[in-house]
């Protein structure tokens, strides 16, 4: 279908997932939730002809938005995921709604903050540990 924004035939890269069919309409959003390493940049790169697909297939018939997995944010920056959505135009409350995430609405943007360490070198065996060990 020539009107779709985005279309998956039987779309899979094993082992992150497998026969992923569905299509995205002009006009529609879509959030990609997951826990970390389940295939989310993936789908996004093969979506962009940036990664292959073992079987399957991708259309893609319009414009994608795409901020790579990086730090390309810096961690001063005061974004949320509120900022972002917003970009995609409409109400990111009722967005996030739409798409069961609205706990996120707030949730920041750049990377987290580290807690820093403590380095103890009285001896070879010690070594630098963060600050909140247990062990400690």
């Amino acid at each position: 279908m020539t009107s779709s924004m985005l279309q998956l035939r039987n779309a899979t890269i094993a082992p992150l997932w497998r026969d992923i069919t569905c299509e995205l309409a002009p006009g529609e959003f879509l959030a990609i939730l997951g826990p970390n390493g389940s295939g989310k940049s993936t789908l996004l790169r093969a979506a962009l002809g940036m990664q292959r697909l073992d079987s399957g297939t991708i259309t893609l018939g319009g414009r994608v938005g795409y901020i790579p997995q990086q730090q390309m944010f810096p961690a001063h920056l005061p974004a949320r995921v509120r900022d972002l959505v917003s970009l995609a135009g409409g109400e990111p409350e009722a967005l996030l709604a739409f798409v069961g995430a609205p706990s996120l609405i707030d949730a920041p943007v750049g990377p987290p903050l580290r807690r820093p360490t403590t380095t103890r070198t009285p001896g070879p065996s010690l070594r630098a540990r963060p600050r909140d060990h247990p062990g400690r």
